[in-house]
């Protein structure tokens, strides 16, 4: 799969003897199908003339500001909102401590500026400039913001110096542009990633080992890194170069992978074998080489350490586990059985006698085997077939993680309508009211007019007991008093009560039942006990109109509450309590 295909690169070129490999950079974009615009600073065209790049892209070269001769009204501005990745290689030090403070006095770092892409810079100059530690500074704040600083070579300079500073070469600048625009569908995992053959010594010259070239596992790491893991690679030896933004741990035996693997494993998210290690190790190492004679030579072997079955047994819950496996005959059927044995998630099968599988070459055939899948791979780049594998776990891991969530998410509850809540309620009541009568005593002396009748708007709120009446009371009688002695005392008026208004008042409470409120009575008694109404106004009691003893104790009870007003008049008016 093409990750640069169609992409809106846009490379920034600055003065600088290394401009000329950015021609180079360019050419190997184009042919990978990416859009590519060349913006010039003046005196990098002191270098490569800009004709150059408008001959490889197809597009005009941009130097100035305020070149109207072109398709952008705003060209700095137009370009910024279509690039997908802004490159500057080679970067001087004049142009990176433009970046690194904001300035734009030339089209390049207008672009920069206006530009919110991804960036990389790829720093170009002498040992001394790269090194001044204001150039230094200027990387980090770059960093700082966001942008890709790509480390420098060393070597010899074109000044003649030996030291840090120059530009990488165009392939290695691919591949930090590939980094780039590849989506990072791993980003925060963590990968391990084997790959290579192993040599298993027989004496200091001879050793045994198979033809493994390691690019598929190569393929494998740079691609995970591109997605945005943290990628460690143990290698066996082999001639190829270390992927970008990859740690390689280099190892030569099968003892050697093992111990490197096991010691790192506990901390991946994912770990992928597709290393050739050897599955035999001599049982004896020479320290002097073996001479040849006319006798026959054997040597015997031992079993070298099962690494994925370790890691298949040894594994975490959450850790993702691939293998490789490479057949020359029933290549599904053992494959699958190697799945189930080595207990691991995924098996990537290949045949060595597939034309374009196997080793050394830079394309394969293979079929990604699954618990729950198998899924064949045309021909194709061993870049590409390291995407699939790594797209396949990604997507399977995201699986798993949306099905444990699944598993402990609690169901969801439908509202219930107002038509449902009002039904429940009113049979809730209706039982707390039948509960009542059952359990409530039933006085022998409660009489037709002791009892309440409830209607039909009155049944959405619970009766209250005697108990929470009696506290109402209380808490009223206490606040009442605190009031009476805060608030300056009035004038009381006595009102006499006609014999009219008395017999019409004792009308109304024989026809419609009350519950119990002080009567009045004349006199100053009449009066405060008037004043002190606020105190009994809570209904918590019932009256019994015919029950003479109930009469005579309420009597009582006004004639304490009578003394106890006094008291507090005589001992305590004036007086604010809190």
């Amino acid at each position: 799969m093409n990750r640069i295909k169609d992409k809106r690169i846009v490379l920034g070129v600055t003065g600088s003897i290394a401009a000329y490999k950015a021609s180079s950079l360019c050419s190997m974009l184009i042919k990978q199908g990416a859009k590519v615009t060349v913006v010039m600073t003046d005196n990098a065209t002191n270098f490569v003339n800009p004709i150059t790049f408008e001959t490889l892209t197809g597009e005009k070269c941009l130097v100035d500001t305020f070149d109207r001769n072109f398709k952008y009204s705003v060209e700095h501005v137009q370009l910024a909102k279509e690039a997908d990745l802004l490159v500057v290689a080679p970067a001087s030090a004049n142009m990176i401590a433009k970046a690194a403070h904001g300035l734009a006095d030339d089209m390049l770092s207008t672009t920069i500026l206006a530009c919110d892409c991804p960036k990389l810079f790829a720093p170009a100059m002498n040992t001394r400039m790269y090194q001044n530690p204001i150039t230094q500074d200027n990387l980090a704040t770059l960093e700082k913001y966001g942008m890709k600083v790509i480390t420098p070579g060393s070597g010899r300079l074109a000044c003649g110096d030996e030291g840090e500073g120059k530009l990488p070469e165009p392939e290695v600048l691919f591949e930090h542009i590939v980094l780039a625009l590849t989506e990072k569908k791993l980003a925060g995992k963590k990968v391990l990633v084997t790959a290579g053959p192993t040599r298993e010594k027989i004496d200091p010259v001879r050793f045994i080992s198979n033809n493994s070239s390691g690019k598929m596992g190569y393929s494998l790491a740079k691609v995970a890194a591109g997605m945005g893991a943290r990628v460690t690679l143990v290698s066996g030896i082999t001639a190829l170069s270390q992927p970008v933004g990859v740690e390689r741990i280099d190892v030569e035996s099968a003892a050697d992978m093992a111990e490197a693997v096991k010691s790192r494993a506990d901390e991946q998210d994912i770990i992928i074998k597709a290393a050739a290690v050897a599955d035999y190790t001599p049982s004896r190492v020479y320290d002097e080489k073996v001479k040849k004679s006319a006798e026959e030579f054997s040597i015997p072997l031992d079993r070298t350490e099962d690494i994925l079955g370790y890691l298949g047994s040894h594994r975490r819950e959450d850790q993702f586990l691939c293998g490789f496996s490479m057949e020359t005959e029933n290549v599904i059927e053992n494959s699958k059985a190697k799945l189930t044995k080595k207990n691991v998630d995924m098996i990537v099968a290949n045949d060595l006698r597939t034309p374009g599988a196997g080793f050394k070459g830079d394309t394969n055939v293979v079929t990604i085997i699954t618990k729950d899948e198998t899924k064949a791979l045309p021909l194709m780049d061993k870049e590409d077939v390291a995407y699939h594998i790594l797209s396949e776990i990604s997507e399977l891991m995201s699986g798993e993680c949306e099905d444990k969530v699944e598993e402990v998410s609690e169901p969801v509850v439908e509202p219930k309508s107002f038509e449902e809540i009002s039904v429940e309620q009113e049979s809730l009541i209706t039982e707390e009211i039948v509960e009542t009568k059952e359990e409530a005593p039933v006085a022998e002396e409660e009489t037709v007019a002791q009892k309440t009748v409830v209607s039909e708007d009155e049944i959405t709120e619970p009766q209250k007991t005697v108990e929470e009446k009696i506290g109402e009371a209380v808490a009223a009688a206490i606040d009442g008093i605190k009031n009476f002695f805060e608030e300056e005392p009035e004038e009381t008026v006595l009102e006499e009560t006609t014999a009219e208004e008395t017999k019409a008042e004792e009308t109304e409470e024989d026809a419609e039942p009350e519950f119990f409120d002080e009567e009045s009575t004349e006199g100053e008694a009449a009066t405060e006990d008037k004043e002190n109404e606020s105190f009994f106004d809570e209904e918590f009691y019932d009256e019994d109109p015919v029950d003479s003893q109930e009469e005579e104790k309420d009597a009582t009870d006004a004639d304490g509450a009578d003394q106890d007003s006094e008291f507090f008049k005589d001992n305590f008016e004036g007086e604010v309590f809190f």
